[in-house]
């Protein structure tokens, strides 16, 4: 019963804190879609081929991802255009990951972003990370997550600040806590909810803007994940993504996403 009550706190908490930060003065809403394909597992499909024994190698691990995201803001350059999901973002994720504890791990990674702009034009962002990830059970048939990424921005199109065509590098750091919980009367299904918060460490510039050093971002997930069977999951839920826009003509953002993805491991 405690635990119960802890996760409807934290539930409320999180809710509560988005609705007020949703409603900032002069926040453009918009709607869109995060569909994403996850692969991952051990070195044990080519630990032997390293020399590593079956104890080292599940000690290894890596991981990929693509996502597609898609906005409905066809209105800023046509008020009176209809309802239509415009590719605005295609990403791309890989890292390599060691465990230290059953629940603990490090995790070396890159990752690139295109931006597909409504004018046309495309802006690519490369995003090399690191994270340290902590998973354990707290009780209750509850299983709490911790995500720490640090990760630096390199524009490599586009154009800075200074009219260059490189940019500037950033510094984030994003810390992520999320809990789940498998549906009671059901076997292959659980609930989610997760919040990250997004800060610069400090002051760069791409396109033209400046991106000041605080608060840039907060990702607020709640959701369904469908186990298919022991290696594959299907993830279904909603994604608040609101956005601290800090350039003087450009409105905070926050984008309700509905979010489908589909995750295997081959472990």
């Amino acid at each position: 019963m405690k635990t119960t009550r802890s996760y409807i706190f934290f539930i409320t908490f999180i809710l509560t804190i988005f609705h007020n930060a949703s409603f900032a003065e002069g926040t453009q809403e918009e709607f869109g879609t995060w569909g994403f394909a996850a692969f991952s597992g051990s070195a044990r499909l080519f630990g032997k081929a390293l020399g590593l024994d079956d104890e080292t190698s599940n000690k290894f691990h890596w991981s990929i991802m693509g996502m597609t995201r898609n906005r409905d803001d066809s209105f800023l350059s046509d008020p009176n255009a209809g309802a239509s999901m415009n590719p605005r973002q295609e990403l791309f994720w890989s890292s390599l990951g060691y465990s230290i504890t059953p629940n603990a791990s490090f995790w070396f990674g890159y990752s690139q972003y295109w931006d597909l702009n409504p004018n046309g034009t495309h802006d690519s962002v490369s995003r090399p990370y690191q994270d340290f990830l902590f998973t354990t059970n707290i009780g209750g048939g509850f299983t709490f997550t911790s995500r720490s990424r640090l990760e630096e921005l390199f524009t490599v199109s586009g154009f800075d600040a200074t009219g260059d065509t490189l940019g500037d590098i950033g510094i984030r750091f994003r810390q992520l806590f999320g809990i789940s919980h498998a549906i009671p009367g059901t076997k292959n299904i659980s609930i989610y909810l997760s919040d990250e918060l997004w800060e610069y460490l400090n002051s760069w510039g791409v396109n033209g803007d400046r991106n000041l050093a605080g608060f840039n971002q907060n990702h607020l997930a709640l959701g369904f994940n469908f186990r298919v069977n022991s290696n594959a999951s299907v993830t279904l839920g909603y994604l608040g993504n609101y956005i601290h826009n800090t350039a003087p003509s450009s409105p905070d953002l926050l984008i309700h996403n509905v979010q489908l993805g589909f995750q295997y491991n081959f472990n």
